[in-house]
């Protein structure tokens, strides 16, 4: 037998290995964000979602009805269970009200919710379990703090001056309550912000949220914030502890904030080209912020966004990578950069003083899109390229130090040799769109398969 010998000289060095080969991307897929890593417990926090409704598809019936009804089906056809709907109403005791979703009176988005005591003896109001309604975790003795914005308006011909509503911890059926808070909303018929902290009197991993009235009056809600105290959130910030630490704990040392949440372009309504995901819309008071329609869920929130992620990976941290629309204008990408990295005293830099942050972010990498390539051919998409060359100069000019990923549209995956002869026109011209700058270049590897590995 041969004998073998391996000999280390640890002190001997050849070559250096990158610290940053460890890495994650997290998206607002699968409710990574919003509804997972995102602090806030409520889910449909700006009552954007569409009111329930009575599914015929579900539910057919007649009434009052005389004749013949024929039904024919020349195709199957599979109804999807409607979606959950995240609030819901409830009355106690004798009390009477309604309950509507108005678009007359929205603050922000398209709606807001109202509650309306009419009469009787009891309590009504709406409640929220969180993310598919699978339930809050209440930890006894622990501080949570919420905001409410609401608006009300005198009963009646009354001329009370304020209408109390109720915030509230409670059980999953509303028989026990942990917290409570009475505040008192000016009955002016405008927006009032009203912070308010609860602190259960017991545990409870499936609790509810509560917003109630308990005499008559009326009162219109706009938005609901409800997270953890310090205790319970990563380093001050607003991202969940326990996920935090978990991504801590896997030796993460880069993170990157994109996926195909970011191509999203649309308002909340799916109207307004422009206004979807966009960094200035997630900058600012969380309640400020406008909803929008996003890639995987209708009624998305910029309660979480480009820079409070940023702030998790300094607290953390792990180098930091975002990815931004390459819709936004060359102009909002410059200010991005300038938001980021500038001095305090240029105007996005005083900006973001004013946000809380007064020293730079020191961002090293942006990257520009996210698998950019037309949907039909697969390759790169010609529009991203003819806007690529102008973005990388202003970006440049604006900060050198700072290096742009190119997220054109190129895998590394089962098959993609297929792609790769008439892509090669494309590759070129977003090379010659960045040449004489510094960039990296995002290629994708799938996952779907075990010869993706090799084929990278």
């Amino acid at each position: 037998m041969t004998n073998i010998q391996i000999r280390i000289y640890p002190e001997q060095e050849i070559g250096k290995i990158s610290p940053y080969l460890t890495g994650a991307c997290i998206e607002d897929v699968n409710h990574e964000v919003y509804g997972g890593i995102y602090s806030q417990m409520i889910f449909g926090e700006s009552f954007e979602e569409e009111p329930a409704v009575i599914d015929p598809a579900l539910s057919p019936a007649f009434e009052d009805l005389s004749g013949t009804v024929s039904c024919l089906a020349e195709r199957e056809y599979l109804k999807d269970q409607p979606e959950v709907r995240s609030w819901q109403p409830f009355r106690k005791g004798s009390a009477t009200g309604r309950f509507k979703a108005t678009q007359l009176r929205a603050r922000r988005g398209s709606r807001s919710q109202v509650i309306e005591y009419v009469g009787g003896e009891g309590e009504i109001g709406i409640e929220n379990r969180g993310l598919n309604r699978w339930g809050m975790n209440f930890v006894a003795g622990k501080q949570y703090e919420g905001l409410l914005v609401a608006s009300a308006k005198p009963a009646g011909e009354t001329s009370d001056t304020l209408t109390e509503v109720v915030v509230a911890l409670e059980n999953a059926d509303g028989s026990t309550v942990y917290a409570e808070q009475t505040l008192q909303v000016a009955a002016d018929l405008q927006w009032h912000s009203l912070p308010f902290t609860l602190t259960p009197g017991a545990t409870d991993p499936a609790g509810r949220f509560a917003i109630k009235l308990r005499s008559p009056g009326a009162i219109w809600l706009d938005y609901v914030f409800l997270q953890p105290g310090l205790w319970g959130r990563f380093h001050s910030t607003v991202a969940r502890k326990d996920i935090g630490e978990a991504l801590c704990e896997q030796g993460l040392t880069v993170l990157r904030y994109g996926g195909y949440m970011t191509n999203t372009d649309w308002d909340h309504e799916g109207q307004a080209p422009g206004s979807g995901y966009r960094w200035k819309k997630m900058i600012g008071p969380r309640m400020d912020r406008p909803p929008y329609r996003g890639t995987f869920y209708r009624f998305n929130t910029n309660g979480f966004g480009i820079i409070d992620f940023i702030q998790l990976c300094e607290a953390a941290g792990f180098l930091c990578i975002p990815v931004l629309n390459p819709k936004e204008t060359v102009q909002d990408l410059v200010d991005f950069v300038e938001y980021v990295n500038g001095d305090a005293r240029t105007p996005c830099g005083a900006r973001r003083a004013a946000d809380g942050h007064p020293q730079p972010y020191g961002l090293k990498y942006i990257e520009i899109g996210n698998e950019e390539h037309d949907r039909v051919s697969k390759l790169i998409d010609t529009a991203y390229t003819a806007r690529l060359r102008g973005i990388l100069e202003a970006l440049h000019a604006k900060d050198p130090g700072v290096v742009p990923i190119l997220g054109a549209g190129v895998w590394a995956q089962k098959n993609s040799r297929l792609q790769a002869l008439p892509n090669i026109s494309r590759i070129q011209a977003v090379l010659e769109a960045a040449r004489g700058i510094k960039v990296l270049w995002d290629v994708h590897v799938g996952g779907d398969h075990l010869e993706d590995a090799r084929d990278a």
